[in-house]
């Protein structure tokens, strides 16, 4: 979905923990055909008619209602989303169906995940077996994209809540210290490293793996700004590709390794 904020916004010394949960080996990308989605007639009526205000240029309308004794949906709950979304132009340009993993997001976890802003708002007012068209303005989607990006400017996009589940904890600020332990070890770069939990196994990341990892990101003021597990959806990563401090993080562990790391801003995501 969206790009995560604080690669944009954060800045000084972040916390990450990071659960490494899986290694995959094969170097190929997983290939599989992509299903294009003709965009809904009333597109671009905006604003909609019919539709429900929510505010800041957020509208909505329910396309199929949900059973009069279907779920609603409390804040703690996992709800289990399908999706179709396009642009102004009527580019199709993602779909629940083009992904390997379902998306689920917590229902309060707004500014938590990497759901775009409007998602975060209208969810929380769906129901189990709901689906609606959701109109959402730049400021609430994507507004750093660039001109030529398919997510440029407003969007609308199909939602479907297809099942719900209790949430997992998700761990809190104040569960650890903020300065590292004395445990913790300083590597040449100046990442700093804690492990909380071993590996039974001997194999070592490498910068050629691809792998799926559980991730929790604060400020430094205690401020979450990620947490794969609220949506309960591993982020995959090429380490190639990585944020240095996130590469550098992974290369000092192994497989089903749990770690926790004191990032140096100049490791980390800048000033910006």
């Amino acid at each position: 979905m969206k790009t995560p904020v604080i690669l944009t916004i954060l800045c000084g010394v972040i916390v990450a923990l990071v659960y490494f949960a899986f290694l995959g080996k094969t170097q190929e990308v997983v290939q599989y055909e992509r299903e294009i989605f003709q965009a809904p007639a009333n597109l671009n009526d905006y604003p909609p008619k019919n539709a429900k205000d929510h505010g800041d240029g957020l509208y909505s309308i329910i396309t199929k209602g949900a059973n009069d004794d279907a779920q609603a949906l409390n804040a703690l709950d996992i709800a289990t989303l399908s999706y179709k979304g396009w642009n102004s132009k009527g580019e199709n340009f993602d779909a629940s169906n083009w992904h390997l993993a379902q998306q689920k997001m917590r229902v309060d976890a707004g500014g938590t995940t990497q759901l775009i802003e409007g998602w975060n708002r209208i969810i929380p007012h769906m129901r189990l077996g709901e689906t609606r068209l959701v109109w959402i303005p730049s400021a609430l989607a994507y507004p750093n994209a660039p001109t030529h990006s398919p997510t440029h400017g407003r969007l609308l996009f199909e939602i479907s809540v297809d099942a719900v589940g209790e949430a997992q904890k998700i761990a809190s600020f104040d569960q650890f210290p903020v300065k590292p332990t004395n445990q913790a070890q300083t590597l040449p770069s100046g990442l700093v490293k804690l492990e909380l939990r071993p590996s039974n196994l001997s194999e070592q990341v490498k910068l050629t793996d691809k792998v799926e990892v559980h991730m929790t990101i604060w400020t430094q003021d205690g401020k979450m700004v990620r947490n794969t597990q609220a949506h309960q959806r591993k982020l995959q990563l090429s380490l190639q590709m990585a944020v240095p401090a996130i590469r550098e993080a992974l290369l000092s562990m192994k497989v089903g390794e749990q770690s926790r790391f004191w990032v140096p801003q100049s490791l980390g995501y800048g000033k910006s």
